[in-house]
């Protein structure tokens, strides 16, 4: 209830603290989009650092098979050099067989390629991401938070009102920190995420 011994806010009070109202939730709305990112950006770091050791034990696995693939490849061409030579060609002009995107063999200018991919990526990676980042932003009330709703509740309270001096302060108080809405990164604990099988 206010008190009604202390004077009334002013006009000019009124439409200042309008102006800072929307100033600040206008802050507000960009640090919670810049957290949003930060937290998405936490995610993706933590989930790839949590598949690290598979994708260095993978890719030490494909390097051996590409130093395999390329003695096969040099094989290959010898061999192709030695048919031509001798007036020949496969008798199949276009074959391919592939198991998922490697190896491959196609007959055409040459008898046979092996190629094998050397990097590795975690499957999915912005599905998961998206669903991680959506599960926290649903945990803190963040996903169906309506920013403009809420400064303009504030707003029209303010006008509603024949608010006391004193009171300005508090309608300032009512806006929300970022970290009240969502928390900083580094305080972020990525969900449990389970990949492949």
């Amino acid at each position: 209830m206010p008190d009604t011994k202390t004077k009334p806010m002013t006009a000019t009070e009124r439409k200042e603290l309008r102006r800072i109202i929307g100033a600040r939730f206008e802050l507000l709305d960009a640090e919670l989009v810049q957290r949003r990112q930060a937290i998405r950006t936490k995610i993706e770091t933590d989930l790839r650092a949590s598949k690290a050791k598979e994708v260095a034990t993978f890719e030490g696995k494909l390097k051996d098979l590409a130093k395999e693939a390329e003695k096969l490849n040099d094989k290959a061409e010898a061999l192709w050099k030695d048919i031509r030579e001798n007036g020949l060609t496969p008798a199949t002009r276009s074959h391919r067989h592939s198991v998922g995107r490697s190896p491959s063999w196609q007959y055409a200018n040459q008898i046979c390629t092996i190629n094998v991919s050397r990097s590795l990526e975690v499957a999915n990676i912005k599905q998961h991401v998206d669903h991680a980042s959506a599960e926290l932003f649903a945990e803190h009330g963040a996903a169906t938070l309506d920013l403009n709703k809420m400064q303009l509740q504030i707003e029209e309270e303010l006008a509603v009102g024949a608010l006391i001096s004193a009171e300005a302060q508090s309608f300032l108080a009512r806006i929300p920190q970022a970290t009240a809405i969502l928390p900083a990164p580094e305080d972020v604990t990525v969900p449990a995420i389970t990949i492949g099988g």
